[in-house]
């Protein structure tokens, strides 16, 4: 358990749809990664510009969600430019942390092993409000996280297998069960919209207002997918209308800017491999001494170059962040064959 001194762990922001909001989402090319440590300042500026200083969550309790429960701060970005995201790329974030019970006390520490994971913001930049990011950057979050409560149990259970046990191996922390918040009374009909539970009103005091309980429980929806979903069903080949396409790529910041990114490319090729069932590989190259530095190697099997360029540019952490230079190109066996696994 670490202590995460947290104080302001509520949920604060949500937007409806308006014309002018669809067609900017339209335009916008949105994008969702961890935050980083660098990120934290400019998280903060839109936290404290968002709402009253009761509410609004310290500096110091954002950089410890950051640090101490990373993998469930997640930031909305654009790499679009327009008038309004010409000077800022992060659009907004959304910050959580495990604990065992939904309180007060017990969200100022950030449990790995709690059963709930409880939502403290879910903030827009002021000027993206209404335009219908806030409801996709729910959705999303609520996605990944079963997605990666997915692909953890399906690993505890392959290693069940290997090891013939009955209990879930130790090293592994227990699924989470439910998403948790609080939220005021306007903002209920939005989160009941995005999939949430209205529980009553709560007994968590955060400044002056009434709140309310929501919950969003997972462990029925995981518990179900994972007894269709097994490791031994990703894919090593491609189908009879597929072709393998290459990316070849080379880093063009510097390595500790760019880590942060490389870990978020394991984790999408990994969910695209075990919940998507899309035949992809990534990996690196290496020297004579099994140094890296000859760049990255990526080979996924598609329909057509289109269908592959999509997946790759509008999605690999790697290039969305520009962290490296990169081509693509299709590739056709001619002597021989192997399983790519």
């Amino acid at each position: 358990m670490t202590t995460t001194k947290q104080t302001n762990n509520i949920i604060k922001n949500d937007d409806d749809d308006d014309d002018d909001g669809q067609q900017l989402l339209l335009d916008l090319n949105l994008n969702f990664r961890s935050a980083t440590s660098d990120d934290i300042p400019h998280c903060f500026e839109i936290e404290s510009a968002s709402y009253p200083s009761d509410e609004a969550a310290t500096l110091e309790s954002l950089t410890n969600r950051q640090k101490y429960a990373g993998e469930y701060f997640i930031l909305c970005t654009t790499t679009t430019t327009t008038t309004i995201t010409k000077a800022k790329q992060i659009l907004g974030f959304i910050c959580g942390t495990r604990c065992n019970e939904f309180t007060e006390e017990s969200m100022s520490e950030h449990d790995k092993d709690g059963r709930l994971l409880a939502i403290h913001s879910v903030v827009i930049d002021e000027q993206y409000r209404r335009k219908g990011i806030a409801s996709k950057m729910l959705k999303r979050y609520v996605q990944d996280i079963i997605i990666q409560e997915e692909v953890l149990q399906q690993q505890q259970h392959h290693q069940q297998q290997q090891q013939q046990q009955k209990e879930p191996s130790s090293s592994q922390p227990p699924p989470i069960e439910s998403i948790v918040f609080i939220a005021k009374q306007n903002l209920l009909g939005f989160y009941v919209r995005c999939g949430f539970r209205v529980n009553g009103t709560s007994q968590i005091v955060h400044g002056k207002e009434l709140w309310y309980d929501l919950e969003r429980e997972l462990q029925p929806t995981i518990t179900a997918a994972v007894k269709i979903k097994t490791i031994g069903n990703i894919r090593t080949h491609p189908h009879s209308d597929e072709s393998w396409f290459c990316k070849t790529e080379k880093f063009i910041r510097p390595f500790p800017e760019v880590k942060p990114y490389l870990e978020e490319h394991k984790k999408w090729v990994d969910n695209l491999r075990q919940t998507q069932n899309i035949c992809i590989v990534s990996g690196y190259r290496v020297d004579e001494q099994g140094k890296p530095g000859g760049g990255g190697l990526m080979f996924v099997a598609a329909k057509s170059y289109k269908d592959a360029y999509e997946l790759v540019s509008n999605n690999d952490p790697l290039i969305v962040n520009k962290c490296v230079d990169w081509e693509l190109n299709g590739w056709i066996g001619q002597v021989g064959d192997i399983s790519i696994e």
